[in-house]
C-alpha cells in the first residue's frame, strides 16, 4: 500500500471563505491586509527562524484564498500570524511524493471558493506575545473545528519546538518515516489528542 492509500481523506464542505474569516473573526484575527504583509513577513521569519514564503507569493495565494493569512494586531502591529491552505487532491499528492513547494506553492493546487478542500496545510505559526498566540490558535483551531472538523491537515516541523507542538497539542504524525519533517494529522488523531 501507499503512502497515499493509507492516509484518510474524507470528503469535505464546500469551501467558503466568508465563513472562514468569519469564525476565525471571533479570536480577533483577520485576513493580513496588503500594507501589512511585510511586517508580517518579518515576524514569521524572525520567529520561525526559517526562510518563509515572498511578498509576492503571499499575494498571490491571497488572490485565491484571502482568508489564507490571518493576523492578530496589538497597538495597530502584526504580532501573530497564521498560515492554513486549503488544497485540491494534486497538492496531497506532491506532499506525499515530496515535490510540494511550500515556499511557492502553485495555485492551481490551492482550493477555490465553491470547491471541496481535499485537505489542508498549516502553513506556519507565529506569535510574539501570549494574546497573539492564544488568538491566532484560538482563530485556526475555531475553523477546524466548526467548519472542517473532519480535514486531514499536512504541515513541515521546521523546528524542534514547532514539532513538539504539532505533536502533542495537535496530534501530528511524521508522514514517511520516522522523524520526517513533514507531518500529517488525519481525524481519528485529531479526535484522539481533543479527548
Amino acid at each position: 500500500m501507499s503512502i497515499l492509500q493509507s492516509i484518510t481523506l474524507l470528503p469535505q464542505p464546500r469551501l467558503n471563505l466568508r465563513a472562514v474569516i468569519e469564525v476565525a473573526s471571533v479570536h480577533n484575527v483577520a485576513p493580513v491586509q496588503r500594507r501589512d504583509l511585510p511586517s508580517m513577513r518579518d515576524l514569521a521569519e524572525r520567529l520561525m527562524d526559517h526562510k518563509v514564503a515572498s511578498l509576492a507569493t503571499y499575494r498571490a495565494v491571497q488572490s485565491v484564498q484571502p482568508c489564507s493569512l490571518l493576523v492578530y494586531k496589538e497597538e495597530g502591529r502584526v504580532t501573530g500570524v497564521i498560515g492554513m491552505l486549503f488544497l485540491r487532491a494534486a497538492a496531497v499528492e506532491q506532499l506525499v511524493a515530496g515535490e510540494f513547494d511550500a515556499l511557492d506553492p502553485a495555485l492551481e493546487l490551492l482550493t477555490a471558493e465553491d470547491e471541496a478542500p481535499v485537505a489542508a496545510y498549516a502553513w506556519g505559526v507565529a506569535a510574539e506575545t501570549k494574546d497573539a498566540g492564544k488568538a491566532i490558535l484560538g482563530g485556526g483551531a475555531a475553523v477546524r473545528q466548526k467548519l472542517f472538523p473532519t480535514i486531514t491537515a499536512f504541515t513541515r516541523a521546521v523546528t524542534g519546538a514547532g514539532r513538539h507542538v504539532a505533536v502533542t497539542r495537535y496530534g501530528y504524525r511524521s508522514l514517511r518515516f520516522d522523524g520526517d519533517d513533514l507531518m500529517v494529522r488525519e481525524p481519528a488523531q485529531a479526535a484522539e489528542v481533543a479527548a
